[in-house]
């Protein structure tokens, strides 16, 4: 067992007994926090954090680490990606007024393309996918996917969902595949949550959690603030603790595809949200789960996120509906096709290469927005400052 002394965070704040265990570490070990929480990085580039330790292979040690050991972390990227964001489908049975992808196109991934990608990511180390929508119960064939997955080696398979089409039977199936489920929900009552969705499917969306909690299934409530539910945050609190305390993810509203209409939230009410959210949480004793409104301690100083921050193309890829490799879900840019790419060959790419330098954005509110290093935000300013010359 190698054990190293551990100073602190880069941001000087102390964590005491980061315990990981990681396989096949090799020589120079490095440690680095990603969105995805503590990770290593090493001669193999094997990766697993603290809380997807378990399942892992026997050969494993227990690593206290020293942070930081090397001084430029530009550019840095695994030799193939751990974490895989699929959009199954661009369907969807809501017409949710904040849509940033405008989703209800009827467009799917190919299941002989889905078998060919799930092969070569799992061929070189990967460990999670995390499939969206659309709505992926609109899939026809999610089950049969879900199934290829687990049969494929996949260790973590998280979705996100509106929850709408769950009832307890699906519930029951999930159950045996999922490791967490995003649950959309935006408001904490079905006058507000409704006229959001522009669908009467609050109780749906509601009773799915509860047959999702009965088949022990993680449950994260995903809520998006917009000024027609942003006075609801207390009744959504509220709810989620008679429903047995669900941890909730709060998002801020992107003003992006059918969001593009919605007012703004300003950057002065983004620091109040937060520390209403925070009050919230310690009132209710719901629980938090990490995003740009909840930072979670270590990426709030924004000056300091050069040792963690945006995953995409250095642990995560996304592919979407339409077959296009994305560096993330929001990033404006396509790096591949899978009707003739290969997944590696897109991750090893001159542009994936170019997209991985790209550093601090000059525009410092619009990486305060997400709360860290946002590699779409950042791609967006440099789309647009090209197009302004």
């Amino acid at each position: 067992m190698k054990k190293l002394h551990h100073p602190g965070t880069p941001c000087n704040k102390e964590i005491k007994d980061i315990d990981l265990k990681v396989a096949n570490l090799g020589n120079n070990l490095e440690a680095v926090i990603s969105s995805e929480g503590w990770g290593l990085f090493g001669k193999d580039f094997w990766w697993a954090s603290d809380n997807e330790i378990h399942g892992l292979d026997k050969n494993m040690q227990i690593i206290y680490i020293d942070l930081p050991r090397i001084n430029d972390f530009t550019g840095w990227g695994f030799y193939s990606p751990i974490n895989l964001e699929i959009e199954l489908t661009r369907d969807c049975n809501q017409d949710c007024i904040h849509c940033w992808n405008e989703s209800g196109d009827k467009i799917s991934l190919d299941t002989k393309i889905l078998d060919e990608i799930i092969t070569e990511f799992r061929e070189g180390g990967g460990q999670r996918i995390s499939i969206t929508g659309g709505e992926p119960l609109m899939y026809k064939n999610l089950f049969s996917f879900l199934d290829l997955a687990k049969r494929k080696g996949i260790r973590f398979i998280d979705l996100s969902s509106n929850g709408s089409l769950i009832d307890e039977k699906k519930a029951e199936l999930l159950s045996h595949y999922l490791t967490r489920i995003h649950i959309s929900l935006h408001g904490g009552n079905s006058k507000i949550h409704n006229k959001i969705v522009q669908r009467e499917n609050f109780d749906a969306t509601v009773n799915s959690i509860k047959y999702l909690n009965q088949k022990g299934v993680e449950v994260v409530i995903n809520y998006t603030i917009m000024r027609g539910n942003a006075k609801s945050i207390l009744d959504v609190f509220e709810l989620s603790k008679s429903l047995g305390g669900n941890r909730i993810r709060f998002n801020l509203v992107r003003n992006e595809g059918r969001g593009k209409s919605l007012e703004k939230i300003s950057q002065e009410e983004v620091f109040i949200l937060r520390k209403i959210i925070e009050e919230l949480s310690e009132r209710t004793g719901v629980p938090l789960k990490r995003s740009e409104l909840y930072p979670e301690g270590y990426y709030k100083d924004v000056g300091e996120a050069k040792f963690y921050g945006c995953s995409a193309l250095r642990t995560s890829l996304y592919l979407d509906a339409y077959g296009n490799f994305l560096p993330c879900s929001l990033a404006p840019i396509s790096i591949g096709n899978i009707r003739k790419d290969s997944l590696i060959r897109v991750w090893g790419g001159n542009l994936s290469n170019k997209i991985r330098k790209i550093t601090y954005c000059e525009n410092l509110s619009c990486s305060l927005s997400c709360g860290g290093r946002c590699k779409a935000k950042e791609i967006s300013c440099l789309e647009t400052q090209k197009d302004a010359k």
